[in-house]
């Protein structure tokens, strides 16, 4: 308790040293939701049918607060703290903060980004804690610390490497790989490696071309997963477009495995008029039945995805859950589990009133591409959302979702239901 009140009041101190001269900024969110779930299974690890009459209400909530320092003209201080996100009555919770470890207990307290920046004509270059994505951050979508540089060679072209410590093994016990009485121990690590091309033309069009590799050297042999992938948005007229192509591949040498993917995944929306939005989203991955190989539709390595949410439009703040991810475990490139592939089509939109009430919705059917490898034939994915702001930057949200899915055996299909709703303010 006593570090996060220290934090607390060295924020409130600089804050109030350097807002005199406008050294810092300030941004965040507040937010607290109530969740009324039924058939997601989410205490049972999230698979499809795994228990149709689960359900479960709760209310939650979560204080962000983001600060940027300036130390001169173009060297930042980047940090961004959650406070207090945490289910109420949790029993890391009750009231009030009493827990300092990091025995995930609880998430009362985190930092989730503290890097520096440094923003010149030419080149930027960021250290630190910081969030990492490519292209839609389909493939590579990973928090955690290490550095990017991007050389800036024209207005229309960039050139980014980047290169993250996803984990350290155990070398800092010891550097010779040996602990303290003297047993041999793991040295090794998993490391990302990064180089993006990013380039445009005037208002036309934007892309980058890139190729990844994520090498874990903790096992018995090294187990290599590589992307190579290509994405763009383009105004075709009134047609808003965005697209990524990607092929992933490596080994698992320990499994004797070889890792394939081969996905696309397009979006297209225009504005039918000042207030109506609508668009037409795509998905295709190709699945796999040989046993020596293995799908890949990421290189993020259990660590998950939060910022391409392909299912989520209309519900839970608009991108803060997937609900066949989040809620089912699967991934969207992979709906019927490990594997599987997919084919999916989703038709979603939204309509302004007044510049105060948003309505929004969502209609998606996804199969499996490959159906030897699992039960599901397919499911009809239903978001339905409307958010209503009542005071500057303030909003009332409610929104719905409701999954069919069908199976070839006899799994239960009982269809899943989540009602949401709360309020949340950005500043």
């Amino acid at each position: 308790m006593k570090k996060v009140l220290l934090i607390m009041v060295a924020i409130m101190f600089i804050a109030s040293m350097a807002y005199a001269d406008e050294r810092l900024s300030l941004s965040g969110q507040v937010r607290a939701w109530g969740w009324s779930v039924k058939g997601y299974g989410i205490d049972d690890g999230g698979e499809f049918g795994a228990d149709p009459d689960e359900s479960a209400d709760f209310f939650a909530q979560r204080f962000r607060l983001a600060a940027k320092i300036t130390a001169s003209e173009g060297v930042y201080g980047h940090l961004r703290f959650d406070f207090a996100e945490s289910t109420w009555g949790g029993d890391s919770f009750n009231g009030y903060r009493n827990d300092t470890t990091n025995d995930n207990s609880g998430d009362m307290f985190q930092v989730d980004r503290a890097y520096l920046e440094v923003d010149k004509e030419k080149f930027n270059v960021k250290a630190g804690q910081l969030l990492t994505g490519l292209g839609s951050w389909i493939v590579v979508d990973m928090q955690g610390q290490g550095a990017h540089f991007t050389y800036k060679a024209t207005d229309n072209l960039g050139v980014t490497a980047l290169w993250l410590k996803r984990d350290e093994g155990d070398a800092r016990t010891d550097f010779e790989g040996t602990d303290a009485a003297g047993n041999v121990v793991d040295t090794e690590d998993i490391d990302v490696y990064a180089l993006n091309v990013a380039f445009s033309k005037e208002d036309k069009f934007s892309g980058n071309f890139f190729f990844a590799t994520s090498i874990d050297k903790t096992a018995a042999d090294d187990d290599t997963q590589n992307a190579i992938g290509v994405q763009g948005t383009a105004a075709l007229g009134k047609i808003n477009l965005t697209a990524e192509l990607d092929y992933l591949f490596g080994e698992d040498k320990v499994n004797d495995l070889d890792y394939i993917g081969t996905q696309l995944y397009v979006d297209l929306n225009t504005n039918i008029n000042d207030s109506t939005m609508a668009g037409l989203r795509l998905m295709y991955a190709m699945g796999n039945d040989d046993a020596d190989k293995r799908q890949l539709s990421n290189l993020n390595r259990g660590q998950g995805f939060g910022d391409w949410l392909p299912y989520s439009f209309g519900i839970y703040d608009d991108g803060d859950i997937d609900p066949v991810f989040d809620l089912f475990g699967q991934h969207p490139m992979e709906i019927g589990g490990a594997n599987s592939g997919t084919m999916a089509v989703a038709l979603y939109g939204e309509k302004v009133i007044k510049e105060k009430l948003a309505l929004r919705g969502l209609l998606a059917y996804a199969a499996p591409s490959e159906d030897e490898v699992t039960v599901l034939d397919s499911i009809i994915n239903i978001n339905a959302g409307a958010e209503y702001e009542f005071a500057q930057d303030t909003v009332v949200q409610g929104c719905v979702n409701y999954i069919i899915p069908s199976f070839d055996d006899n799994s239960d299909d009982d269809a899943a239901l989540g009602l949401f709703a709360g309020v949340r303010m950005n500043f």
